[in-house]
């Protein structure tokens, strides 16, 4: 087709609403219909779909959908190299994308009022025409067509016209939804003298009694005819007044031309055809067709003719039925069959990168075993090294991977074995200490108690440590491994270590210059008499991964503190300040912390933390500090812990 310095009334539609996504179809020129060929040229459906030209990026949607369902495509007057029609790069009909070609939006134009017109059955003069798809249109009445009208309001424009049924400007064009609309496209043809003349408005008695204006009207529409006229002029005056001549030979009648040209027409399949299509097209003529069907027993060879297109139509009509029908299950059967690639190609890709997992995580599980023993042999080196010189040595093993759970009950078992009573919240809440704080300190009733719980935690989490009750500011640690490491001191440290502080201590607050600088919570633990005989502490058990178990424990975090905790909190750090004293706000972050990781995880829930933390951290700052801790007695009566230790 072509489209340079061409002008194409098409049909346009948005197909894909939820995208806004605008696709035109040709139907139209000046020639007449567009072909079938030239629609399969544009492949699957046939439409080009319309991209955004960078001057309308941000009207572009509301322009197309005030078009309607009709535009022209209007490449008059635009460069051959423009590039307005290209091929569409994200063409994948597997997933929706059926258009081949695009066409930017700044040739897709609304209808002119003046370039092609509907010939609309059905309107009536001075009334809205609704049914038209062109701004405006030709009414017509039987065989009598006449415009142009608005449609807006059936209202004619500038002077009136009548055109013949055969006129060669009339165009049958058949739309994508399958219906049938029929167009005028002045242009193409001139209006023939004749016709002009018998479109004259003046009868003979009018043209007798003014002879000068006759000739005045004659001559000024001889080029363009008002409305049509009845009457009769003579030869001579019909002469003078239409310029460029004519010929006066008899007219020939249309029935007797008809006959003449049917003689050749039935003659010829493919002609019979195509008249045979032609005239079914026109609504009164196959009407008459079905009156005469109806009254006549038998069939002449015209009807029979008819009947055999008709037959002939509607065997062709179930045949393309049918090869729809088989598209439809061919297109599910290839989208089914694509997709089974697809999701064999992705299982494919999919083994593949689980091997490489695999793989990297063997070599990832090869170079930690080989890590870990080259830490041990490190480790039994320095330790060899810190006898001989009398350094203290904070060593750190690689652990194994472990659940919060398990951890917590094998602290529990090993702390239970040495004497002590311990629950599983306070074993928990031990545990949550030990991560999250550089120095704990554990309060029992004697030092020697205090120094076997130390090493009580420290083979329950298969952690090495030391003894440095004499000399703490020199201990010696390295880097590497994972799990816990410990140094048990007998006094707290001002600055944080790589290491874990264990400090022994028989008194229930805090000692020492360095718990100002850096406060850290006391742990308090009973001893109880056993009656299982003899008893003595377990060995030094597997090493566990502090790492992990770290990243557990914020993971599983609650998200915040609830207003009655908040509460209590604050009306304590309100005492605190009316006694003069300020709670540190390092402190007071690390006391949320606290509560936050425990809360969710603890029979009793918040109040159970609040109590933990209360007991381990704001009572001993208030001993320390040496003023009055004041709970209200509604809200201790709820803290077992807090009461037992104040």
């Amino acid at each position: 087709m072509e489209f340079s310095n061409n002008i194409i009334v098409s049909y346009i539609e948005e197909d894909n609403e939820q995208h806004s996504l605008f696709h035109v179809r040709p139907l139209l020129d000046m020639n007449g219909p567009v072909s079938k060929q030239t629609i399969s040229s544009f492949k699957d459906t046939g439409y080009l779909r319309i991209a955004p030209d960078k001057k309308e990026q941000y009207s572009f949607k509301e322009r197309m959908r005030s078009l309607g369902n009709f535009c022209v495509i209007n490449f008059f007057g635009v460069e051959e190299g423009a590039g307005k029609i290209r091929p569409n790069r994200n063409y994948a009909p597997q997933f929706g994308e059926v258009h081949q070609f695009i066409i930017y939006s700044d040739v897709v134009q609304p209808l002119p009022k003046d370039l092609v017109y509907e010939v609309v059955t059905g309107g009536v003069e001075g009334k809205p025409i609704t049914q038209s798809a062109t701004p405006t249109c030709y009414l017509r009445n039987g065989g009598r067509i006449q415009g142009p009208y608005n449609a807006e309001d059936g209202s004619p424009t500038n002077n009136l016209v009548a055109i013949r049924p055969d006129s060669p400007s009339l165009f049958a064009v058949t739309l994508p939804n399958g219906q049938e609309r029929l167009f005028y496209w002045p242009g193409s043809e001139q209006t023939s003298s004749v016709e002009r003349v018998r479109l004259m408005d003046k009868t003979v008695d009018n043209f007798k009694e003014d002879t000068g204006e006759i000739k005045e009207v004659a001559a000024s529409r001889s080029k363009k005819t008002d409305t049509q006229i009845t009457g009769f002029a003579s030869g001579r005056r019909i002469k003078e007044n239409i310029k460029g001549g004519m010929s006066f030979k008899p007219l020939t009648k249309p029935l007797d031309a008809l006959r003449r040209v049917m003689s050749a027409v039935v003659n010829n399949e493919a002609m019979l055809s195509d008249a045979v299509s032609y005239m079914l097209s026109i609504p009164q003529f196959k009407n008459s067709v079905d009156k005469r069907l109806a009254k006549s027993d038998k069939e002449n060879p015209l009807i029979t003719a008819f009947n055999e297109q008709l037959n002939s139509l509607e065997a062709e009509r179930l045949r393309l039925l049918m090869e729809i029908e088989k598209a439809k299950e061919d297109e599910k059967s290839y989208a089914k069959h694509v997709l089974e690639e697809i999701s064999a190609q992705e299982k494919d890709k999919l083994d593949n990168i689980t091997k490489q997992i695999e793989e990297a995580e063997q070599s990832l599980s090869s170079i930690k075993k080989e890590q870990s023993q080259l830490i041990d042999m490190r480790n039994n080196i320095a330790s060899e090294i810190s006898l001989l010189n009398s350094t203290p040595l904070a060593l750190r093993r690689e652990g194994e991977v472990e659940p919060i759970i398990y951890a917590v009950q094998r602290l529990r078992e090993h702390i239970q074995s040495a004497g002590f009573d311990i629950s599983i919240d306070s074993a928990r809440y031990l545990l949550t200490l030990l991560l999250l704080e550089p120095q704990v300190q554990l309060c029992t009733a004697t030092l020697a108690d205090s120094g076997v719980l130390a090493a009580t935690i420290a083979n329950a989490l298969g952690a090495p440590y030391c003894f440095c009750l004499e000399d703490d500011e020199h201990i010696a640690s390295f880097s590497g491994g994972n799990g816990f490491s410990f140094a048990v001191v007998s006094r707290g440290s001002r600055q944080p270590s790589s290491f874990t502080r264990l400090i022994l201590s028989d008194k229930a607050e805090p000692f020492g210059k360095a718990y100002r600088y850096m406060p850290w919570p006391c742990f308090y633990l009973e001893s109880y008499e056993t009656k299982q005989g003899f008893t003595k502490l377990l060995p030094c058990d597997k090493p566990i991964s502090a790492e992990a178990l770290m990243e557990e424990l914020i993971i599983n975090t609650a998200e915040k503190l609830s207003d009655e905790a908040e509460k209590i909190l604050d009306s304590i750090i309100k005492n605190f300040e009316e006694q003069g004293v300020m709670l540190p706000v390092s402190l007071y972050q690390r006391i949320r912390n606290v509560i936050l990781a425990v809360s969710n995880h603890i029979e009793g829930g918040i109040i159970k933390a609040l109590d933990f933390a209360i007991s381990s951290y704001l009572i001993p700052f208030a001993k320390n500090n040496k003023i009055d801790l004041y709970i209200p007695e509604d809200i201790l009566v709820n803290l077992h812990k807090t009461k037992k230790v104040l």
